[in-house]
C-alpha cells in the first residue's frame, strides 16, 4: 500500500513539473502581488523605475546602467489612463513590477527575458509607475537599442544572432531597424525623453525640425510624425534626430494644440524643399490655420487632458486637525492647497503622485494618489475629489506633561515692559503676560537658568541663584519664580505751586477758565469748583492774565487791569483776584424823546408854546403861524420827566397838565408824546378847548366839554370843569366864598322855580 502511494505521488510531481516547463516564461508568477505599494530595490539586481510621464510610447534608458526599454501602453477610459504595458529590452530583465492603486503586480522572469506583453496593475487600475530589475551587463555587440515588439529577442531560449548570422525569418537583425525611432535619453530618470535617437554604429541618422509659423507656436503643445508603417514619433522640442528613418518614411506630420485639438498634415504639404539650414536638417513648416482633420479610422486625435479642478475632502473628524493639504507631482513638485480646493492648468490626475495633509501640530500625512482618489465623485462639474482620513498607522505618541511656570514680580509693575524665561541651554521663552502662566513640555526645575526683563530700553538678567530671586515648586508641579525688583531711588519732584483764581460773582456761572502765560500758552483750570491749579516752575512774572467763559461770553482780564489784583502768599500760592465791582457800567446809547403837538383849529392863534418839565424847566417849541404841528426832539429826557404844555394866545398864558388829559387828548407811543389842541369850539370834541373867560379874573362855569379841557382867561391853569388846579384861598375868591356863592345861586334858582310854578305864563 505504501509503495502504491509513493508511485502516485511521484507521478503527480512529474506531471506538475512537466506542466510548469510547458508554461511561457513568467506565467507561473505573473499574478504575484506586492502589497508593499511602491517598488522596492532587490538585492543583486539593478532597479530602473519609470514614473508616470503621461505614459508616452517610446524608448526609455536607465542612466547609470545599460538597460534600454521600448514601452508601448494601452490606454482606455475617459481619462485615457495607461491600463497595460508591453515592453522590449536590450538586455535580460528578471522582474517587472507594475504599480497601480494601493498595490502592484510583480512578474518574475527566472531566466531573464527581453520582452513582455499586457502587464497590468491590480484590479486593472491605472499604472502609476513600473520597475524593471536587471543585472548590469553589457548588451550584445552591435545592439544598443531594445528590439521592436514582435521580434525574437536574444535570451528567450535562443542564441542571439551574431554578426554575419542570418536572423530568423520575420525578425529584424540587430542593428538594422531594431531601435525604434525615439530618444536615446528616455524619460523617467532625468532628461530621458522619448523621441531623440542617437547614432548606432554605422547607421544613418537624419535630423528633422518642425517650424510653427503665423502664431502657431503659442497654441501648440508638441509635434509628431506618423511613419508609413503607422508608428508614431513625438517631437517634444520640435526637433529630433532619427536613425534609419528617411524623409520618405514619414507619411504625415501633426501638431497637438494645448486645447487638445490634433492637426494632421500630409508630408508633402508642409515639407520645405530647399531648407535654409545648411546642416542637412529636413524642415517642415506648419500653419495651425491650414489644418485638415485626420482621416477616419487612421491616426485618431490624441486627447489632451483639460485643466482640472481638484478638491480634498476630510472625513471622520479630520477637518479640525488639518492646517492645509498638498499634492506631490511625479517630478517631485509640491503644490499646496490653501483652501483644500485648487484649479491647475496643464496638470492632470496622472501628474499627481501623492496627496498629503499638514496637521496643525506640524505633522504630515502622505497618501498614495490611488488610495484617496474618489473614482466616481458626486460633483458633476468634473472636479476630481480626494477623501482623506487623518488616522495614522503609527501609534499615538504620548505628549509629555506640560510644566506650568509662573513669574511674580514684586515692586516691578509699571517698570518692566517684557520678561523672558531663560532655559539651561540659553534658549529664551517670552512670558505672555506678567500675570499669566507659561506652559512648557518636558521642563523641570533643573532646566531653568534665570529670568530676563526689559526695563525701558535696558535689559536686566536675574539668575535663579541670585539673592533676590526665589524659586518654589508647588505640589501640583507649578514652578513659581519670585523676583524682588530693586526699588528705584526716589526722584526729586520739582516743587508745585498753586495758582488760585478768585472772581467776585460778577460774571455769573463760570463755564471755563484759563490761565494766560506770557509765552502765549493757555492752561485750562480743570476744577471749576475752586479754580485752583498746581504748576511746576511757575511764578508771577510768567503770568499774563486770565480768561473766563460765562454765559457764552468770553472775557479776558490782564494783570495790568485796574480791577485785577495778584498776591503771592507765604506758602508760595499765587492768588489772582478779579473784582468786577470796579468795572465801568456799560455805556448805553442816549434815547431821543419826541413830542408832537397837533394844533387843529388853533393854527394861527398860538403865539408861543413850551414844554413844561417836572423840575420846573421849559423847552420852547418853534412856532410858525402856518404850521399844523409843533415838533420837539429831546435827548437825556424821558417821557416821565414831562409835566405838561404851556401856550400863549393873544398875550395870555395857558398851562395844560398831562395828568389832566384823557386818552383822546394824549397818546404815548414808545418815546413819542402826542398832544391834540382845539380852540373856542367846546362842542366839537377832538382836542383841548381854549376859550375866553366870561368874567375876567372870575370863576368859570364848572361845565366840562365832552372831549377836552377848557382853557380860558378865568382859568389859565386849564382845570377840570373850568376850575384851575388850585381853588382861591381868601376873599371872594376863597373856597368859602365860592361855596357861599354857589349856595346862594342854588337858593335863588329854587325860588325862581317856585314862582314860575305858582304863576304859570298865561
Amino acid at each position: 500500500m505504501k509503495r502504491k502511494t509513493y508511485k502516485i505521488t511521484s507521478l503527480l510531481f512529474l506531471v506538475l513539473l512537466m506542466i510548469f516547463n510547458l508554461l511561457p516564461n513568467g506565467a507561473a508568477s505573473a499574478n504575484n502581488k506586492n502589497n508593499g505599494g511602491a517598488a522596492q530595490p532587490k538585492e543583486g539586481y539593478e532597479m530602473f523605475k519609470v514614473d508616470s510621464e503621461s505614459w508616452k510610447d517610446g524608448v526609455y534608458k536607465h542612466h547609470g546602467g545599460n538597460l534600454e526599454l521600448n514601452l508601448k501602453f494601452e490606454k482606455n477610459g475617459k481619462k485615457k489612463e495607461a491600463k497595460a504595458v508591453s515592453w522590449t529590452s536590450n538586455i535580460p530583465v528578471y522582474f517587472v513590477y507594475v504599480k497601480g492603486g494601493r498595490g502592484g503586480i510583480e512578474t518574475p522572469y527566472p531566466e531573464g527575458a527581453t520582452s513582455g506583453k499586457g502587464l497590468t496593475a491590480p484590479n486593472n487600475k491605472g499604472i502609476s509607475h513600473i520597475a524593471f530589475y536587471y543585472k548590469n551587463i553589457d548588451p550584445p555587440k552591435g545592439e544598443e537599442g531594445p528590439p521592436e515588439e514582435g521580434t525574437t529577442p536574444p535570451g528567450d531560449g535562443e542564441k542571439p544572432p551574431g554578426k554575419g548570422d542570418n536572423p530568423p525569418e520575420g525578425s529584424n537583425p540587430p542593428g538594422e531597424g531594431d531601435n525604434p525611432p525615439g530618444d536615446s535619453n528616455p524619460p523617467g530618470d532625468g532628461d530621458n525623453l522619448p523621441g531623440n535617437g542617437g547614432d548606432n554604429g554605422n547607421s544613418k541618422t537624419n535630423k528633422y525640425k518642425v517650424n510653427l509659423i503665423k502664431g502657431c507656436m503659442p497654441l501648440a503643445d508638441h509635434a509628431f510624425f506618423i511613419l508609413t508603417d503607422g508608428k508614431k514619433i513625438i517631437l517634444d522640442k520640435y526637433i529630433i534626430t532619427l536613425k534609419d528613418v528617411e524623409t520618405k518614411d514619414i507619411d504625415k506630420v501633426g501638431v497637438v494644440l494645448k486645447s487638445g485639438t490634433v492637426l494632421v498634415f500630409e508630408r508633402e504639404d508642409v515639407l520645405v524643399d530647399s531648407p535654409k539650414n545648411e546642416n542637412g536638417t529636413v524642415v517642415f513648416k506648419i500653419d495651425c490655420k491650414e489644418a485638415t482633420p485626420p482621416e477616419s479610422g487612421e491616426n485618431p486625435p490624441v486627447e489632451k487632458d483639460k485643466p482640472a479642478k481638484f478638491k480634498v475632502n476630510f472625513i471622520k473628524g479630520c477637518m479640525p486637525l488639518v492646517n492645509y493639504a498638498f499634492f506631490i507631482l511625479n517630478d517631485g513638485t509640491r503644490i499646496n492647497l490653501e483652501k483644500n480646493v485648487i484649479e491647475l492648468e496643464d496638470i492632470t490626475l496622472d501628474d499627481i503622485d501623492k496627496v498629503g495633509v499638514v496637521l496643525k501640530d506640524g505633522k504630515e500625512l502622505i497618501f498614495e494618489k490611488e488610495e484617496v482618489v474618489v473614482e466616481s465623485p458626486k460633483n458633476k462639474n468634473g472636479t476630481i475629489v480626494f477623501k482623506i482620513e487623518c488616522k495614522s498607522d503609527e501609534p499615538p505618541t504620548e505628549k509629555p506633561e506640560a510644566t506650568k511656570i509662573k513669574l511674580v514680580l514684586r515692586d516691578c509693575f509699571g517698570i518692566v515692559d517684557k520678561a523672558w524665561l531663560i532655559l539651561a541651554d540659553n534658549k529664551e521663552v517670552e512670558f505672555p503676560s506678567f500675570t499669566g502662566i507659561l506652559k512648557l513640555e518636558g521642563i523641570d526645575n533643573g532646566d531653568l537658568k534665570g529670568i530676563k526683563v526689559k526695563v525701558g530700553e535696558e535689559l536686566i538678567t536675574y539668575l535663579l541663584s541670585d539673592q533676590n530671586v526665589k524659586v518654589k515648586v508647588k505640589e501640583n508641579g507649578m514652578i513659581v519664580i519670585t523676583i524682588d525688583c530693586p526699588k528705584a531711588p526716589p526722584v526729586e519732584q520739582p516743587e508745585r505751586i498753586k495758582v488760585e483764581l478768585i472772581i467776585n460773582d460778577c460774571i455769573g456761572m463760570v463755564d471755563k477758565a484759563w490761565l494766560l502765560l506770557a509765552d502765549g500758552r493757555e492752561l485750562e483750570y480743570t476744577s471749576l469748583m475752586d479754580l485752583v491749579m498746581q504748576l511746576e516752575k511757575i511764578s508771577l512774572d510768567v503770568i499774563k492774565g486770565v480768561k473766563v467763559k460765562a454765559a457764552d461770553k468770553i472775557k479776558t482780564y490782564l494783570l495790568s487791569d485796574p480791577n485785577v489784583t495778584e498776591e503771592v502768599k507765604d506758602n508760595g500760592t499765587i492768588v489772582i483776584k478779579v473784582d468786577c465791582e470796579t468795572e465801568q457800567p456799560p455805556i448805553e446809547e442816549p434815547v431821543e424823546l419826541n413830542v408832537e403837538v397837533i394844533l387843529g383849529n388853533c393854527i394861527g392863534l398860538i403865539e408861543k408854546a413850551a414844554l413844561l418839565l417836572k423840575d420846573g424847566g421849559t423847552v420852547d417849541f418853534n412856532v410858525d403861524g402856518d404850521l399844523q404841528t409843533l415838533l420837539l426832539k429831546l435827548k437825556d429826557i424821558e417821557k416821565e420827566d414831562v409835566e405838561g404844555l404851556m401856550v400863549t394866545i393873544e398875550g395870555e398864558h395857558y398851562t395844560i397838565l398831562l395828568s389832566e388829559l384823557n386818552e383822546s387828548e394824549l397818546v404815548f407811543n414808545g418815546n413819542k408824546i402826542t398832544i391834540k389842541l382845539k380852540c373856542d369850539e367846546p362842542d366839537d370834541g377832538g382836542g383841548v378847548i381854549i376859550e375866553e373867560p366870561a368874567v375876567p379874573g372870575g370863576p368859570v362855569s364848572p361845565s366840562v366839554p365832552s372831549e377836552g379841557l377848557i382853557i380860558s382867561d378865568d382859568n389859565p391853569q386849564g382845570g377840570v370843569g373850568g376850575v384851575g388846579g388850585e381853588l382861591p384861598q381868601t376873599g371872594e375868591n376863597s373856597s368859602i366864598g365860592f361855596y357861599l356863592a354857589g349856595l346862594l345861586l342854588c337858593l335863588t334858582g329854587g325860588g325862581m322855580l317856585r314862582t314860575l310854578r305858582r304863576n304859570p305864563a298865561k
